[in-house]
């Protein structure tokens, strides 16, 4: 599962590295992990994530992430994950810190 969250915040600092965050609104995810590697998605319409995870990893994903970026002070991540094998499923958020032009995710935090 940590490792799961691992690549879910490398794939969402590449996506926060290019854009704008002075104009940053409210965004969507989807982050799947198969076989083949690592796909970030960005979704136009907030979904039931619950579903749409669950769908991917019974089409046979190894995991998949619905990720939702919050702006403001402090800027957040929230992260709905769910694996295949063993299948497991956890919330965690992170706090977005931007530095002379490089953006980080703080250590992911359980939620509940």
């Amino acid at each position: 599962m940590d490792s799961f969250f691992d690549v879910v915040g490398r794939e969402v600092v590449s996506e926060l590295e290019e854009f704008d965050f002075d104009r940053a609104e409210t965004r969507h995810w989807v982050v799947i992990q198969d076989p083949v590697g690592v796909k970030l998605s960005s979704l136009e319409d907030a979904k039931p994530a619950h579903e749409l995870l669950e769908s991917f990893v019974e089409h046979g994903v190894e995991g998949a992430a619905y990720v939702t970026y919050v702006p403001g002070e402090p800027e957040t991540v929230l992260a709905q994950v769910l694996v295949a094998r063993p299948r497991n499923s956890d919330v965690r958020k992170a706090t977005v810190t931007r530095n002379a032009g490089s953006v980080t995710l703080q250590p992911w935090e359980y939620t509940v």
